[in-house]
């Protein structure tokens, strides 16, 4: 799964093949972008650099990023559903719970 970091860096990138420039990748800090990108290139290889140095280069999503991309947004979107799942268990087993008392009292009540 992405970080925070470059999940955030890599969604500014066009994934039509189109290209964006490094100065639309900044975000708030310079230097921790210009590690993002160096490590979105050369280590992990989700960006194709359009250019000769990194900070005048334009960049677009290869194959590989975009299936990163991807995959990290399936991840949020299976743990938002699985929150949800969740939260309907959790009414359903309160709703047990109470139906389980009105039955409880109702015996009770019928025997009194």
């Amino acid at each position: 799964m992405l970080s925070k970091e470059m999940y955030s860096l890599l969604v500014k990138v066009p994934r039509n093949q189109q290209t964006v420039e490094y100065s639309a990748l900044i975000e708030n800090d310079d230097k921790t972008t210009y590690q993002l990108v160096s490590e979105a290139l050369n280590d992990c290889g989700f960006l194709k650099k359009h250019g000769e140095f990194i900070k005048s280069s334009a960049y677009s999503l290869t194959e590989k990023g975009q299936a990163a991309v991807e995959e990290h947004e399936q991840t949020l979107h299976n743990q938002e559903v699985m929150k949800t799942s969740l939260s309907v268990a959790r009414i359903a087993m309160l709703a047990a719970v109470f139906s389980a008392i009105a039955a409880v009292v109702s015996l009770v009540k019928m025997f009194l």
